[in-house]
């Protein structure tokens, strides 16, 4: 991402969003990249996305790398102070544990509009210095 740029790169598993969780914290990204466009283009920040897709192999060997989401060049749990963790995956991906986030107290399989507007709000206010 360029200065003057928050970004926002999502990891889904196999090329399609294979499990609810990553299934809705894409479209919360999509939701969250056109609140932060509408409020940040103000600025002179521009948003962009990026979805990445990891193929099955790179999820077994590292499940935690699914429903991952950076923001500003900074995972979204280091902006929120938030924790990673595991929870039961939906079934799609065997018995592989997807990552959760927990912020705040509470534990989240996907990520809400709500969370990654917050990330990406704290983000620009560290852009603008």
């Amino acid at each position: 991402m360029g200065e003057g740029q928050v970004g926002f790169v999502g990891e889904l598993i196999g090329g399609v969003l294979r499990t609810r969780a990553c299934g809705t914290t894409a479209a919360a990204v999509d939701e969250a990249t056109g609140q932060l466009t509408r409020s940040l283009g103000t600025l002179g920040i521009d948003v962009a996305v990026e979805k990445r897709t990891i193929d099955m192999a790179a999820f077994q060997a590292e499940p935690l790398a699914s429903n991952r989401i950076w923001i500003g060049g900074e995972p979204l749990e280091a902006l929120l102070s938030a924790s990673v963790g595991k929870g039961e995956c939906c079934g799609s991906c065997g018995d592989a544990e997807c990552r959760t986030a927990t912020v705040d107290g509470t534990t989240h399989e996907a990520r809400p509009p709500e969370m990654i507007v917050r990330a990406g709000l704290l983000a620009a206010a560290r852009l603008l210095g």
